[in-house]
């Protein structure tokens, strides 16, 4: 995407078959929240000088493994990633999951999940967002009220913006989406900023 391409630093695919292009357009409208440049086009992320890493674990129909999550948080502990975003969740989730987000959480990843969108009964967050290694994102609109969809539960830690959020999408355009996805890089983004700004920060005093 021509409002992306300055800060995307790198990508890797963890689902057999498929490159880490985004066959889908999550994963690019979340980048834009997160990173999208200050250029003059478009829109601007939270972060706008944030390099920003595509690592594939859903596939392009929008489902994926478990494993391929598993294996794309060890890819970012290997390559020191400070911050994860994980705009994805659901339940039944093999104990390796947590196993693996507690190991990248003490390798000093912060990492930053959608709480989901399972709303709006309580006690309704999905993994990994209801670990405790992870900061688990709820969504509210623009009048500061949490979205009908959005799940809720003493997990979440943090509410932002997830209700027609406009960002990026494949092809070089721009969509609004909704959804506690969408409220995750407004989170993970903002985490950036303040590490920007404190730089010998560890990932436990960001998320403080």
């Amino acid at each position: 995407h021509p409002d992306l391409a300055a800060n995307v630093k790198g990508a890797v695919s963890f689902v057999p078959g498929q490159t880490a292009m985004d066959g889908h357009g999550h994963g690019t409208h979340c980048a834009g929240t997160i990173g999208a440049p200050i250029n003059g086009i478009g829109v601007v992320g939270v972060a706008p000088e944030a390099w920003l890493y595509a690592v594939k674990v859903l596939s392009n129909s929008g489902s994926g493994n478990w494993s391929w999550l598993i294996s794309g948080l060890s890819w970012c502990v290997q390559n020191r990633i400070n911050i994860a975003s994980m705009s994805l969740g659901g339940g039944g989730a093999p104990a390796a999951l947590e196993l693996m987000c507690n190991a990248a959480f003490a390798r000093g990843v912060l990492l930053v999940a959608a709480a989901g969108n399972s709303g709006p009964g309580m006690n309704t967050v999905g993994q990994p967002g209801k670990y405790k290694s992870v900061i688990a994102v709820s969504a509210i609109d623009n009048a500061n009220v949490i979205a009908g969809f959005s799940s809720r539960g003493p997990e979440v830690e943090i509410a932002a913006p997830g209700v027609q959020v406009l960002s990026t999408v494949p092809g070089g355009g721009y969509a609004q989406m909704s959804g506690t996805s969408m409220a995750c890089p407004h989170v993970a983004g903002g985490a950036a900023v303040v590490w920007g700004a404190h730089r010998f920060a560890t990932n436990r005093q960001v998320w403080d």
